[in-house]
């Protein structure tokens, strides 16, 4: 269960990447700001541990949301744009005026 859980994430950062790569082409053709793809997955659930009569809850790292990132990132410096954030935030995606 585990291995189909990785191929299946790994093949959604991967379409997502090239997504991502042709909407940077396209808006670069049109000069506009690219429309990245927003993941519309929610993020994992904290891990909670119960220690005597302590609760303790762990944020558990989104691999997925950090793939992606990465993938912007390595996006904007192959043509040379500056990465808009320098946190761990990905750029958030373009709104157009007509767009609800």
């Amino acid at each position: 269960m585990q291995n189909d859980y990785l191929v299946i994430k790994e093949k959604l950062a991967s379409l997502i990447r090239e997504y991502n790569r042709l909407e940077v082409k396209l808006s670069t053709m049109e000069v506009r700001s690219p429309r990245f793809f927003v993941i519309p997955i929610v993020p994992p659930a904290p891990k909670v541990t119960v220690d005597g009569t302590i609760l303790n809850i762990e944020p558990v790292p989104d691999e997925l949301s950090e793939q992606v990132s990465k993938d912007q990132k390595a996006l904007f410096e192959e043509y040379g744009h500056p990465y808009p954030h320098d946190s761990q935030e990905a750029p958030r995606p373009h709104k157009d005026n007509n767009s609800p």
